[in-house]
């Protein structure tokens, strides 16, 4: 029997009263006259006897012999006597065995929720599913577009890598040994990860990836396997922000197409490629999110400011990468991982960078400015303190470099900057940008809160600082 007689069973009037008398002949004639019922058990019926899938038989509508209408009534009664055992066989397994036919419901229900899992439509996260009738891209300005069809179902990750991943290369560098009057230390080698930003071969990694400066036979390898890797000449590089450009002679390359990281935010799809313990695995992605904004981190030379933290992989080979949203535009530049942690990368944000590789592109001789100072946010410092500073969002000053711009125009310990030529200043990033857009000698106007009240300092920037 089906679970649908199951349910005909609990549906029939008056059979929980009679439970009792499952076995009596009026309630066994009740059941039975209850056509639908019958009709399906009938056909189970038919399911073990060959009587009625003869073509023909003796006793058919057409027979006039008496002895064959004789026959075919008692046929007839044997099927009809059949069918109420077989009715009363159901009514007292139903009755007997409560608890099998709970299971048996339940397993019913285990059975619908498989098929729908195993032939019910795929709709699951992450996956790009084109309208119908539709094509979609995937680009900017025209530039490096993926067209997917209305027939293809890829995911994010697919699409940015077959987008992005030609724009990503490989760094490699030997690094001189250490000499001295007894003996030559061998040469080491080196490999990282750099991002196309041009066609005309500029390619922007970190600075740790050449050196910071001493690495020699810098080259550039490509994805495409067909191309030869080509010589790579440093054009400039500062190890404080770890940021790097090079130059290569080459034309009709594919620039990465660029995202703007101020608009990220916690929780966006962050995807990293780049070639993580070497070349071996080139042009790897790995799959995240963003995990934090403005991030402070601790370097060997001092301290990272204004970064993104992302659970994407970043390992030793990924520095210089590609951090790409979801779109396989370039957010960041891939350039640490929190050393004994997993799930704690960190990226410089593109903006930043870009500026600089846009400085150095013009022809100019780029240097950054700095105003000498070690601050932090005015959000990180109600944290860590659990003061309110008296200012919604801004820059403290925590401490004043000697012999700095920021000494000579007169800032001091607790000062708050706000905004930098009326260009508010909420966080560490949005300073490291706005610093990018002076040269040597710009002067600007700081709007500063000292003990409560508002006032404007004029200061005059320089190079980096002894």
């Amino acid at each position: 029997m089906t679970n649908e007689n199951y349910d005909k069973f609990d549906d029939t009037k008056g059979l929980d009263n009679n439970r009792e008398n499952s076995n009596d002949e009026s309630f066994t004639q009740k059941i039975y006259d209850d056509e639908d019922f019958k009709n399906k058990t009938y056909e189970s019926y038919k399911n073990y006897s060959d009587y009625d899938n003869q073509s023909s038989y003796v006793g058919d509508k057409d027979s006039n012999d008496e002895y064959d209408i004789l026959r075919k009534k008692e046929r007839m009664k044997n099927r009809e006597e059949k069918l109420r055992s077989m009715i009363r066989e159901e009514v007292n397994r139903k009755k007997s065995h409560p608890i099998l036919t709970f299971l048996f419901s339940v397993l019913g229900s285990l059975l619908a929720v498989i098929l729908l899992l195993n032939f019910g439509p795929k709709f699951l996260p992450g996956v790009f599913t084109p309208a119908a009738n539709e094509s979609q891209n995937i680009g900017t300005n025209g530039e490096n577009v993926v067209n997917i069809s209305p027939s293809e179902e890829k995911n994010t990750e697919s699409l940015v890598y077959e987008k992005a991943s030609k724009s990503v290369v490989g760094v490699t560098t030997v690094i001189p040994g250490e000499s001295n009057p007894f003996f030559q230390m061998p040469s080491g080698q080196g490999v990282g990860s750099g991002v196309i930003m041009s066609e005309d071969g500029y390619i922007l990694t970190n600075s740790h990836v050449i050196s910071d400066g001493m690495a020699q036979d810098v080259k550039v390898v490509f994805k495409d396997k067909n191309k030869e890797p080509m010589p790579a000449k440093v054009l400039w590089f500062d190890k404080d922000m770890d940021l790097a450009v090079l130059k290569i002679d080459a034309h009709g390359l594919t620039p990465i197409s660029l995202g703007d990281s101020s608009k990220i935010t916690v929780g966006d799809k962050a995807i990293a490629i780049g070639n993580p313990l070497g070349l071996d695995l080139q042009s790897t992605l790995t799959s995240g999110y963003i995990s934090g904004l403005d991030r402070t981190i601790k370097v060997q030379n001092g301290q990272m400011d204004g970064l993104i933290q992302t659970d994407a992989a970043i390992n030793s080979g990924n520095s210089g990468g590609a951090l790409l949203n979801n779109r396989g535009e370039l957010i960041g530049i891939n350039t640490a991982k929190a050393g004994g942690a997993e799930g704690l990368g960190f990226a410089i944000p593109i903006n930043e960078a870009n500026a600089i590789v846009k400085k150095i592109q013009s022809g100019s001789n780029f240097e950054p400015v700095v105003m000498g100072i070690k601050s932090v946010t005015t959000d990180y410092y109600k944290g860590v303190t659990g003061r309110d500073p008296g200012v919604d969002k801004g820059i403290i000053v925590v401490e004043v470099v000697k012999n700095s711009p920021a000494e000579a125009c007169g800032l001091r310990q607790n000062d708050i900057i706000v905004s930098i030529d009326d260009t508010e200043i909420s966080s560490m990033g949005k300073l490291r940008s706005k610093l990018l857009s002076y040269d040597l000698g710009d002067k600007a106007k700081l709007k500063v809160i000292r003990d409560g009240k508002e006032m404007e300092i004029e200061i005059t920037f320089s190079g980096q600082l002894n």
